[in-house]
């Protein structure tokens, strides 16, 4: 059999239509938001849940990085109040409201 490999945007989209799958960035992207709201319905105990939100002020000096959570609210068109509201409607970390 005589394959043909093709390298243009059109195959590499046409790949990821037949695997129905998405691309990595977005992939990833997904991933965080899913994480990130994991995390805002865990205890207030949960060591994770306390890092994420710790606004401790003795940090290093130097430019701000951009956070997951940073990443996640620029992406999703929402505001952090919004963003975490819905986020706690989610039941098991799907789409499905309570």
């Amino acid at each position: 059999m005589d394959v043909k490999v093709i390298q243009n945007s059109n195959s590499s989209l046409w790949i990821l239509q037949v695997c129905k799958t998405a691309d990595i960035p977005s992939f990833v992207l997904k991933q965080q938001t899913s994480y990130l709201g994991h995390l805002a319905r865990q205890s207030n105990k949960c060591l994770t849940k306390r890092l994420l939100f710790n606004n401790d002020k003795r940090s290093k000096q130097g430019r701000p990085f951009e956070t997951v959570e940073d990443k996640v609210l620029k992406n999703s068109n929402l505001t952090k109040v919004q963003f975490y509201k819905n986020a706690m409607k989610m039941k098991n970390g799907h789409d499905h409201p309570n």
